[in-house]
């Protein structure tokens, strides 16, 4: 054999083991799509108790799993659910990139109905490109029987189940369709002189998102920001500014926080809605709701507003304005002010306007010539005689 053929003969096994250590775009490409196309042939074979559709979405294939409840069998799903629904998406890189998995039922309170990947809480371990759909499908069962039974105790509470992806891209429309959620638009000044940031928040049984969209596709957005409502520590809003709220959220060690200032559309809403989110899981750490105005400040704990009556204030305060009526005294003053301060703390709390009804009785009060007598009277025996007002009606949203 010739010099030459031999040195020629070592170039074609080098560009051999080359392309095996260094395989090109396309051969990668061909891989991927050979094992998704196993991938989804080997589906086929799922138990009759799973039902599968399959859809293209941009460059994901989603794939709607619906389970017969009956796998589960545990007894603490809230209500009787005969299907539960969860939908995986891959993408074109499968397996090199994990499939997400999300839940579209609401089975728990807080729901996990709200968008979130629980890939990592199905599996329970790291994603490996040698892990199988049909694997992680079969092991959705098990995943419920174990999250129902945690979350049933104590020390569970207010755990994380699952997680979102900064940096990704998400549609919008997909919170504004669920009924766990809800979406606000608001804006991010940075500073005076700069543009502001337009942005969406998203908030459900549980979590925060802020996210921005993109300027040609707006339903798509990059998510910026994700917490739980469990380390929110404050929300402040200055009354002047009634749009403008501020956010201050506990950091993972709990002792430092974080701040964020927004300007929120229907901040009232996005407030109350934040508000009974907190009261539906039962949350009673110590977070506070402050509104500021012109009057005076007040300051509501998340437990304070989930222990009070409000229907028992309101008829108590309409018993007091009869009696103080009939005969103004010092005490029967003394103890329909602190009414309508019950009343203004509470409806502050929830960002309900209503608390301007009370605000204003409270001030149209504290205005009245006879009133300034009492009160400067102090606390005697004495009955002051009480012109009769005219009864102005006070409409409210």
């Amino acid at each position: 054999v010739s010099t030459q053929s031999t040195w020629d003969c070592l170039k074609q096994r080098y560009r051999t083991l080359q392309l095996i250590m260094e395989p090109s775009k396309d051969h990668i490409n061909e891989l991927l799509l050979h094992r998704r196309s196993k991938e989804f042939a080997l589906l086929k074979n799922l138990p009759s108790e799973f039902k599968l559709h399959q859809k293209e979405i941009n460059n994901y294939l989603l794939l709607q799993i619906e389970l017969d409840a009956a796998l589960v069998k545990l007894p603490h799903l809230e209500k009787p659910i005969k299907v539960i629904q969860f939908d995986l998406l891959v993408d074109t890189n499968f397996p090199l990139t994990p499939p997400k998995v999300q839940t579209l039922t609401n089975f728990s309170t807080p729901s996990l109905a709200d968008g979130r990947d629980l890939l990592l809480e199905i599996i329970g371990k790291k994603w490996l490109p040698s892990m199988i759909l049909f694997e992680l499908i079969l092991s959705i069962p098990s995943f419920l029987a174990r999250y129902l039974e945690e979350i049933t105790k104590k020390e569970n509470k207010y755990k994380l189940y699952g997680q979102f992806h900064l940096g990704e891209r998400y549609d919008i429309n997909d919170w504004m369709t669920m009924s766990t959620c809800s979406v606000f638009q608001c804006q991010d000044f940075q500073n005076e002189t700069a543009s502001p940031n337009h942005l969406y928040m998203v908030i459900s049984e549980s979590v925060f998102l802020l996210l921005s969209p993109e300027e040609k596709r707006k339903n798509l957005c990059t998510l910026n920001l994700w917490t739980t409502l469990n380390n929110l520590s404050k929300i402040q809003r200055d009354m002047d500014t009634p749009n403008k709220i501020l956010f201050v959220w506990y950091k993972a060690n709990r002792r430092d926080v974080f701040k964020q200032e927004l300007y929120v559309d229907k901040s009232s809403q996005c407030i109350s809605y934040i508000v009974s989110q907190l009261r539906k899981v039962n949350c009673n750490s110590d977070r506070v709701v402050r509104n500021k105005h012109r009057i005076h400040e007040t300051e509501v704990t998340n437990t304070t507003v989930k222990k009070t009556n409000i229907e028992k204030i309101l008829s108590d305060i309409e018993d007091s304005e009869k009696i103080l009526a009939e005969g103004l005294t010092y005490d029967n003053l003394q103890i329909l002010i602190a009414q309508y301060q019950q009343a203004i703390e509470y409806y502050s709390a929830l960002g309900d306007t209503k608390f301007d009804v009370y605000l204003h009785k409270m001030k149209d009060l504290m205005m009245r010539e006879d009133i300034a007598v009492c009160m400067a009277s102090g606390p005697t025996k004495q009955s002051f005689h009480m012109q009769p007002r005219q009864s102005i009606p006070v409409s409210y949203t």
